[in-house]
């Protein structure tokens, strides 16, 4: 209510006068509205004006009539717009007192317009080569970069790098662009970062963003080969804790941080497939085949101190993918694949203790791993008698650590990109199906969790609990939605249908229920006579797969409706997947891997032709079979 609030206002007061035994609950709704602001905010951007105008004459001595000119000018123009009117600001800060009016007719209003006579200004300076560098740098990037970093990526810097004050001279010239706080270089705005994309891409993209992504990549690779060496923060323990690493002053990764985590991006980002020029670098013996040869384990250790070997998983799977299009690159593309098993099997130790990269993840590879074989040097003389391995990489691609008790059930989400993990700790765990990295933590369960199952649009999980209870939450934000209540035993099993509207809940009350899975209304019980344990919808709905058949639902609004079991068909398995007594992996219904018994599931979920096992130690081990 806005037109007549006052007299609604005065309405309730009389009535609650005339009848105070009624209770009058008035709220307010959250609301944008842009006209009624537009006079403050209109206000708001002149009294900034003024603050502006006053600290340029007190700073550049202006005259009255000056004064007078800069204050009609802001204020006839701005707009409404406080950046405006800040970067018309900033740039007067540098004009002469002599020429400032005759200078203000080169801001003309709107940021575009605006952006657009800054540009040209750039383009006409003694730093204009470096300017557009530094700002297709920036427009490029995929966070903010220090000082440090943008010296590494960008060429013509190289020759002040040891200057700190004349790289700052140059990163004011880029000024109607880019601030500087905190050592960190940003853009003024987004608009500004839009502007350079959409308008000037011509001016700062000279041959394309395409080949900007190929020199930075380029430069990461020799700014992590000219600074990366063995133990950078002087741990020296071997077991030294990330936890308890604290940063350098100077940092040794100060220039070369940006370059461990996202060169890859950039190489994938410039697209070397489509690319006629610098094909060698995706070679056999091409820069990246040569750093990862001799610098592999130095950048892994520096992933961990920059606490993201997630992003070194990812990084290298992308890598693989993209060399595997190519011909002629199979020395780098076996290098790559066995590179890649190596970071997704030791993540954890490494991601623990950074020195680890040259004692557990070499001792505990396989005897024919390329990198082990590559980096023996690095190992630790003093370990003379080491444990017997396989020959080649196992089935298992990584293990998920970070349950205190059993893990009894784990999920794939449908889109593969997470895997759901429930444990007698009586929490689930989210994790990055791709990196490992461990997501969010779903908590606050009064027993065991001992399923889990994410809905089809992989937007909700739904829990089976030990209380008796399903517990439905929101997948990406972790934020608990709603409690199902009704069974009279503990949660066994859950299922979301295949048009994430229903769930169905096995309990050892004997019974299935079907819940909706938007309001949490109870719709059927069926009565079933034992405790179920393995329960999935058909596409259409109306009938649950179970370890004792196929449950026909049918329509409790039709006639004479009943539910029917029909006999379990013969396991006709065209995928990975487990024998039913959990010993072995199996595919195409055919024995392929026998699991040891500390590798024997208390749960399991499939996602193509990787399988993730649960098990009583409260790891979660993910295993590819690639037959």
């Amino acid at each position: 209510c806005v037109v007549d609030l006052p007299r609604l206002l005065d309405f309730i007061a009389q009535q609650s006068s005339a009848s105070p035994r009624v209770k009058w609950i008035a709220g307010q709704g959250v609301r944008l509205s842009l006209e009624l602001n537009a006079e403050s905010v209109s206000a708001a951007v002149g009294v900034f004006i003024q603050q502006k105008v006053l600290r340029l004459s007190q700073d550049k001595k202006y005259d009255s009539k000056t004064r007078e000119a800069v204050q009609h000018h802001l204020s006839t123009n701005a707009d409404g717009t406080f950046l405006w009117v800040a970067l018309v600001y900033q740039n007067l800060k540098e004009v002469p007192k002599r020429n400032v009016r005759k200078m203000l007719s080169a801001f003309p209003p709107g940021l575009d317009s605006l952006y657009k006579r800054m540009m040209q200004q750039l383009r006409s300076s003694d730093d204009a080569d470096v300017c557009m560098e530094i700002l297709a740098v920036a427009a490029t990037v995929y966070r903010p970069t220090t000082l440090e970093e943008l010296v590494a990526l960008t060429g013509q810097l190289e020759d002040v790098a040891d200057d700190p004050e004349s790289i700052q001279e140059i990163i004011g010239h880029c000024g109607s662009f880019l601030t500087l706080r905190e050592n960190t270089v940003y853009f003024v705005h987004q608009s500004a970062k839009d502007f350079l994309l959409a308008q000037a891409s011509r001016d700062i993209f000279l041959s394309g963003q395409d080949a900007v992504h190929r020199v930075l990549a380029a430069r990461s690779l020799q700014a992590m080969s000219a600074t990366l060496k063995r133990d950078m923060y002087s741990l020296h323990e071997l077991g030294y804790p990330i936890e308890q690493v604290e940063l350098p002053r100077p940092d040794p990764l100060a220039s070369s941080r940006y370059s461990c985590i996202y060169w890859v991006d950039h190489l994938c980002d410039w697209n070397p497939i489509s690319s006629a020029a610098n094909l060698v670098d995706l070679q056999d013996g091409g820069s990246v085949y040569e750093f990862l040869r001799q610098k592999y384990l130095i950048w892994l250790e520096a992933l961990s101190l920059c606490k993201s070997m997630p992003k070194g998983v990812v990084s290298m799977a992308k890598l693989e993918s993209l060399i595997h299009k190519r011909a002629g690159t199979s020395a780098i593309l076996q290098l790559v694949r066995d590179a890649r098993r190596f970071v997704m099997y030791h993540k954890g130790a490494i991601e623990y203790a950074p020195l680890q990269t040259y004692v557990s993840a070499l001792v505990f590879s396989p005897r024919e791993s390329l990198i082990r074989n590559l980096f023996q040097n690095e190992a630790p003389p003093w370990l003379t008698v080491k444990p017997a391995m396989m020959d080649e990489w196992g089935a298992c691609l990584q293990t998920l650590e970070g349950h205190s008790d059993s893990v009894r059930s784990v999920a794939f989400s449908h889109d593969s990109t997470r895997i759901a993990s429930a444990s007698d700790d009586s929490t689930v765990k989210i994790w990055d199906a791709s990196s490992g990295k461990h997501l969010q933590t779903l908590e606050g369960h009064s027993g065991w969790v001992w399923s889990v199952a994410f809905s089809h649009d992989s937007t909700r999980i739904a829990l089976a609990l030990y209380d008796s209870t399903v517990k439905i939450w929101d997948a990406s934000s972790g934020k608990h939605l709603q409690t199902l209540k009704g069974h009279s035993g503990k949660v066994c099993s859950v299922a979301f249908s295949h048009d994430s509207t229903q769930i169905a809940s096995a309990s050892y009350d004997s019974t299935v229920k079907i819940w909706d899975a938007s309001s949490g209304k109870h719709l059927q019980t069926l009565q079933v006579d034992r405790s179920l344990h393995d329960l999935s919808f058909d596409s259409t709905g109306y009938c649950l797969h179970t370890e004792i058949g196929a449950i026909v639902i049918g329509d409790p609004t039709a006639p004479n409706w009943t539910t029917a079991v029909t006999e379990p068909p013969p396991p006709q398995h065209q995928c990975t997947a487990l024998s039913s007594d959990n010993t072995w992996i199996t595919y195409d219904s055919k024995r392929v891997l026998w699991l040891p018994s500390e590798y024997r599931p208390l749960s399991s979920a499939v996602s193509g032709r990787v399988i993730g096992i649960g098990v009583g130690s409260g790891k979660v081990w993910i295993c590819d079979v690639n037959l």
